[in-house]
């Protein structure tokens, strides 16, 4: 039974028997900005809210737990009384009170505060918390691409604006939409050996032997890429470019022999060698400021203007990629034990059970996705969530975030007679409307 209460008193619970003397009043402990409280007792959950006070008999002997919450009961999806256990899609935020207590017995205990939720009250609120709480629901989607057959994405770029920028090795430059639509920004020319994005409306790009800046605004969807300036020094000739990285004015290079320069209108060589490239990675971490690591390396590499110094991350083990998480800072995956996380001046390493290393990742939301023959997200807690369906049994190198939720595996191609085509990993509600 509900009953209306003044909002004078923050919430409060009736407890008594029927027939039996009147009933005693149960304050909540005291707790600020509270709007809903939700109980467990017996095995049955309870709703109440600041102004609505629920009514228990013969109970009074019972133990509980007690989580508040800051949000108004409609925001949670609940209603104040008796609430069902089991109900699936339930709002993830339950798993999240600002107070958690307990109480025994209920009529005359004292509440003691509990550091959190108890699994079973978890499990009460929100059955099928995982992996709904904890991970996305993506599934995959093939786009064709305007390329030629069997031609290779060299980098997926995150564009401002939610789009993805795909630079070809034949030159050819795309932009992928967040509905999926396809723009050719210009057709094949100069072959690329990677990108960047610039400044607004802007891509460095790395061919062979220079580096150029091209403004995508000026291109033509039927003609080669022209640039707006093109500039090379005599180490990126003699050694060729592989990888290009860093920030608008001040980018990171390195060549196909192992050489890292750092490029601010002037070229300045900043480590002789990282060991021939495997895959080499670029990391910009703040102004000015990048980490290089490469493939089966276990190395990383700190660049601070003209300015490195190197770091071992963990022994017997080797770095397949890095990335930097909203939730973790830099996180790096490694190929045999899972993910490091550097705290301080110290990486810690997280085991994940089953783990097949990465190729390539990126921060997505509060954790990262990964990719090699298996793709995988990883939770805000670093827990790996249910594998995703891979496009193809060929290990994928080139991932960027496409809008708020999408990704794009840029690595997919179709056979000879087929045309190019890319995946999408496409946000799905996991709970029908």
């Amino acid at each position: 039974m509900v009953a209306a209460m003044r909002a004078v008193l923050l919430a409060v619970l009736l407890v008594g028997a029927c027939g039996s003397p009147p009933p005693i009043v149960v304050r909540l402990p005291p707790a600020a900005g509270v709007h809903t409280f939700v109980m467990l007792v017996d095995e049955g959950l309870v709703v109440g809210t600041a102004s609505v006070a629920v009514k228990l008999t013969g109970l009074e002997g019972r133990s509980v737990e007690l989580a508040l919450y800051a949000q108004p009961v409609e925001a949670l999806g609940l209603v104040a009384g008796t609430l069902p256990s089991g109900a699936t899609c339930a709002s993830c935020a339950l798993l999240e009170p600002i107070a958690t207590f307990s109480r025994t017995p209920l009529a005359t205990g004292e509440w003691e505060r509990q550091p959190s939720l108890s699994e079973k009250l978890r499990t009460k609120l929100v059955p099928d918390a995982w992996p709904r709480c904890s991970c996305t629901k993506l599934e995959p989607v093939v786009v064709e691409i305007p390329t030629a057959s069997q031609s290779t994405v060299v980098v997926a770029l995150e564009e401002p604006g939610g789009s993805a920028l795909l630079a070809v090795d034949d030159g050819t430059l795309l932009r992928v939409h967040p509905d999926l639509q396809i723009e050719r920004i210009c057709a094949p020319g100069t072959r690329l050996e990677h990108a960047v994005l610039g400044g607004p409306g802007r891509v460095w790009v790395a061919t062979r032997d220079a580096i150029a800046e091209i403004v995508l605004a000026d291109q033509r969807a039927d003609a080669p890429c022209t640039a707006a300036t093109s500039t090379t020094n005599a180490l990126i000739q003699a050694e060729h470019m592989e990888a290009i990285g860093g920030q608008p004015d001040w980018l990171v290079l390195v060549t196909a022999a192992g050489s890292v320069l750092t490029f601010d209108g002037h070229f300045s060589p900043v480590i002789a060698a990282v060991g021939l490239p495997s895959r080499p990675v670029i990391l910009s971490v703040g102004s000015r400021r990048a980490a290089v690591t490469q493939e089966e390396s276990d190395t990383l590499h700190w660049i601070e203007g003209n300015t490195t110094r190197s770091e071992r991350i963990v022994a017997n083990d080797s770095i397949d990629s890095i990335a930097m998480s909203p939730e973790h800072g830099l996180v790096a995956v490694l190929e045999l034990a899972g993910v490091a996380v550097r705290g301080g001046a110290a990486w810690s390493v997280l085991e994940i059970p089953r783990w097949g290393g990465s190729r390539a990742i990126i921060a997505y939301g509060n954790g990262i996705v990964s990719i090699a023959k298996t793709i995988v997200e990883l939770s805000p807690r670093l827990e790996a969530c249910p594998d995703l369906t891979p496009f193809t049994p060929v290990q994928a190198y080139r991932i960027a975030r496409l809008g708020a939720h999408d990704i794009i595996i840029a690595d997919i191609t179709a056979g000879e007679q087929g045309p190019s085509a890319i995946g999408a990993l496409v946000a799905k509600p996991w709970c029908a409307p």
